[in-house]
């Protein structure tokens, strides 16, 4: 009986913890990464352009490729967030200056703003062929990451834009390499 109870209630706990936070977020998983970002939209990977480990450059999509140069690291901070950290350089994704706007660029600055620009709050909208999609909410911002333009095309940049649910350009997943 008590063997029972046990089962019943970890069954119990993995499906409220996988209802919260998504059985394919960070938070969920074992370890912080790496994980491979991509938009709903379109099977491209999101790094910095060109791959750079070089800080203010612009977070934009392109084909998939080999090796850590498409991989990010999720930490956490605090409340939910994450501190999302590129492999090649450990800089982490930031929205430009600080900013408010929506269009603001999304950017790699070193981990830690003071003004938590780089601080991020995976939203888990929906489910689409058995791989969770989220939002990516700025804690500084209040807005979501999109593809700019609801491009399609390669080398699109990522921008911050306010949270639409329906914005299919708001729709993240990650997946081990």
């Amino acid at each position: 009986m008590k063997r029972k109870l046990m089962t019943s209630l970890v069954a119990m706990l993995t499906m409220i913890t996988a209802t919260l936070v998504g059985t394919g977020s960070p938070a969920a998983a074992a370890a912080s990464g790496p994980w491979i970002l991509q938009a709903y939209t379109n099977d491209y990977c999101i790094h910095p352009e060109a791959f750079s480990s070089a800080l203010n450059v612009v977070v934009d999509q392109h084909l998939c490729q080999s090796g850590a140069n498409r991989d990010w690291t999720f930490t956490t901070t605090s409340s939910g967030y994450y501190w999302i950290s590129y492999r090649n350089g450990g800089k982490c994704m930031a929205v430009r200056d600080s900013a408010h706007t929506d269009r603001a660029k999304i950017v790699t600055q070193l981990c830690g703003n003071p003004n938590q620009n780089d601080q991020w709050l995976p939203i888990r909208i929906f489910t689409h062929q058995g791989a969770d999609h989220y939002q990516l909410k700025n804690r500084h911002s209040n807005k979501c990451i999109a593809v700019e333009g609801n491009s399609r095309g390669n080398g699109a940049d990522m921008m911050q834009f306010t949270c639409y649910t329906t914005s299919e350009n708001q729709a993240f997943t990650w997946f081990a390499p």
